[in-house]
């Protein structure tokens, strides 16, 4: 089944979360087979995509608690504020609402250096950049 552009949901956004965490799986499953040169590379990639899993789950954590169990477009999905890609932003209106504690989950160092840019950044020493 595809996801039209125009129809987002709770359990979408579940669906996405879960597809992007087996991708991931299968990925760790052959990292000792990469090249050493190689493995940064696919670490950073792994990281990007844990990035899209945490998305998902705070989209869907949002609308479930709100519930809000139908289909959006773009539009309402911004008026919620859940249009973006700003995981600290989500996190926060999460704690601000009353969803989540602070001590629930713990926001790290490379939870706060992830972003959507992270795809496109590399180091001469081919490590991730945390911010």
């Amino acid at each position: 089944m595809l996801l039209k552009i125009s129809e987002w949901s709770s359990k979408k956004y579940k669906k996405a979360a879960e597809k992007h965490f087996n991708t991931c799986k299968y990925i760790l499953n052959f990292l000792d087979k990469a090249k050493p040169h190689e493995k940064p590379h696919v670490v950073s990639n792994l990281f990007y995509l844990s990035g899209y899993i945490l998305e998902c789950i705070l989209k869907h954590y949002h609308l479930e608690l709100d519930h809000k169990l139908g289909t959006y477009n773009l539009q309402e999905l911004e008026s919620m504020g859940l249009k973006s890609h700003d995981l600290k932003n989500l996190w926060k209106t999460a704690i601000d609402k009353g969803k989540l504690s602070k001590t629930e989950l713990e926001w790290t160092t490379l939870s706060k250096s992830w972003n959507e840019s992270v795809r496109y950044e590399t180091d001469d020493k081919n490590e991730i950049k945390v911010r």
